[in-house]
């Protein structure tokens, strides 16, 4: 079904079955232990910072035989990342580097293509995201400590050298719309999910929104976006919420969870909700009339077994 970092062996563990019958298994056959990893939309590639290496690796193959090309020049370890929605692109914090960087050409011929000194922001770096089309990259950013700049999101033109305005506003997470236009962001203590248009102006989806069973969106943080242009928003408050753009109407599934991601796996309706340090998988699976979240038991590894 897809694959999950597991800090704590520092590998990257299978999950296989079906909805409803899955569980997440060994690892996949690697020959270094990870610092981290951060698995592709879909889950064919992975980008890991390796235990003693001196630059980022991409790392293919997941479920053959896996390879691995390191990135020349890239930083070598990063604190987060995130893809692009097609996987083509990706960009990393680092604060070992104090640096932001944008990779493209994934999978097979990765490059640093922007690299940005992140000691020349106004704040801490809260949440990263690449255009589809790899033309912009978008970096929310903390206020300052002595109060004199506000929390705000940095616009980078990944083709020229322009410079867009930044957006004032705070957080918690960031993901361009499929058409790469237009910015959705969320904010988890003010539990607000906005859209940045890119002809300017900023639109509130919480409010606008109307679900059907009356679920408020509360603390709002990671979001992805379905084939099928649906918005979807993990709820740290035990929800997952599905939002259509387009008539605004939302359908809200409850989780014996905390969602704090939102991942698509290789079955391209089902989504990773939560990672392993959790002490469960959980994920959201919509490929039926009425979508529903699953929990996927972890296995002790066999080597950990024995």
């Amino acid at each position: 079904m897809g694959y999950v970092f597991d800090r704590s062996l520092g590998q990257i563990r299978t999950v296989v079955g079906i909805p409803g019958a899955a569980r997440v298994s060994d690892p996949v056959k690697l020959d270094w232990k990870l610092e981290h990893a951060l698995v592709g939309a879909g889950g064919a590639i992975a980008v890991a910072g390796i235990t003693g290496g001196t630059a980022l690796t991409v790392v293919g193959a997941l479920d053959s035989q896996p390879t691995a090309v390191p990135v020349e020049n890239s930083m070598p370890d990063f604190d987060s990342g995130a893809f692009n929605g097609p996987g083509t692109a990706a960009i990393f914090y680092g604060s070992g580097c104090k640096c932001i960087q944008v990779i493209g050409g994934l999978p097979d011929s990765p490059r640093v293509s922007r690299n940005i000194d992140s000691t020349s922001l106004p704040g801490a770096v809260l949440a990263l995201a690449v255009s589809d089309d790899r033309s912009i990259a978008a970096v929310a950013v903390a206020s300052s400590e002595d109060g004199s700049s506000p929390s705000r999101i940095l616009l980078f033109d990944l083709n020229g050298d322009s410079t867009p305005p930044p957006i004032i506003t705070s957080a918690s997470s960031l993901a361009f719309t499929p058409n790469g236009k237009d910015l959705l962001v969320t904010d988890a203590p003010s539990g607000s999910v906005s859209l940045a248009l890119n002809a300017g102006g900023v639109v509130d989806i919480a409010s606008a929104s109307v679900s059907a069973s009356g679920d408020a969106i509360s603390n709002p943080g990671a979001i992805a976006f379905t084939n099928d242009g649906l918005l979807l928003i993990a709820d740290r408050a035990g929800l997952v919420h599905l939002i259509n753009l387009q008539t605004n109407e939302r359908r809200s599934v409850g989780c014996s969870c905390r969602p704090d991601s939102m991942e698509r796996m290789k079955d391209k309706s089902t989504y990773r909700l939560t990672g392993i340090e959790a002490g469960s998988v959980w994920i959201l699976d919509t490929s039926g009339e009425s979508p529903r979240t699953l929990f996927v038991p972890i296995e002790t590894p066999a080597a950990v077994a024995q």
